[in-house]
């Protein structure tokens, strides 16, 4: 019936090629003796379509697999494993993510958590919400320091200045209650000791927003102080230029 519409049979090589080719591309890498038993077809066509196909950039060989039980000093065509080239690279692809995957950074509290085997009681969403507060309390701090220093080297300096009161006084080494009543005033300038309130709060008591909104309120009104003064030293700055 195929004869009385005009058409021919395809050839041998022709049709082995289309079908190899087509098994390549949904197998996956796999070596020519695989290949030939499930076509039930000779090593020998199987291997010589495959060189074919290789000539023209469809399929690659190689060792693919890792767990293969193939030998590495084996370089005979029986050994070797083929892959079609696209099929490889989407592979590769997968591959790549799935590493990337396996080492992308975490989040410091996982890592507090892997590290220090300290749990986190409170809600994480959180403490990113109150952390917002003490970034604008820091970053209007670093802009009054810009607006008093006349070089970057000088800005350097001057920044140094508050880290060893945010260290002593804000609660981070000696606990704020032994202070005594002469530096103890001094703990409530400083926007460390608010956060400081805030992360051992929500870390260690899984204290919600209802105790911990005056500390957020709190570095939000030092943070809005210590801008309105810088945006007045650089209006002065401006004015004396």
């Amino acid at each position: 019936m195929v004869r009385e519409m005009g058409e021919t049979r395809p050839e041998r090589g022709e049709a082995l090629l289309t079908i190899v080719q087509g098994w390549l591309e949904s197998t996956g890498p796999t070596t020519a003796e695989e290949l030939a038993g499930k076509l039930s077809l000779s090593t020998q066509d199987v291997n010589g379509v495959l060189l074919q196909l290789e000539s023209q950039g469809q399929v690659l060989r190689g060792r693919f697999r890792p767990n293969s039980a193939l030998s590495t000093h084996d370089s005979s065509l029986d050994s070797v494993e083929w892959c079609d080239r696209r099929l490889l690279a989407r592979i590769h692809r997968l591959t790549i993510g799935k590493l990337r995957r396996e080492i992308e950074p975490v989040t410091a509290a996982e890592f507090m958590r892997f590290l220090f085997q300290v749990p986190i009681h409170g809600s994480v969403l959180l403490l990113a919400l109150l952390a917002l507060p003490y970034l604008f309390a820091a970053l209007s701090l670093g802009i009054l320091i810009s607006s008093k220093a006349n070089s970057q080297a000088e800005a350097m300096q001057l920044a140094f200045l508050p880290i060893l009161p945010s260290v002593f006084f804000s609660g981070y080494i000696f606990p704020r209650e032994t202070m005594p009543a002469l530096f103890k005033p001094i703990s409530y300038l400083i926007p460390a000791t608010y956060f400081i309130n805030i992360t051992r709060g929500i870390i260690l008591r899984g204290a919600g927003i209802k105790h911990l909104w005056t500390d957020g309120l709190a570095l939000f009104a030092i943070g809005t102080i210590l801008l309105i003064i810088a945006a007045r030293r650089f209006q002065n700055k401006v004015i004396m230029a």
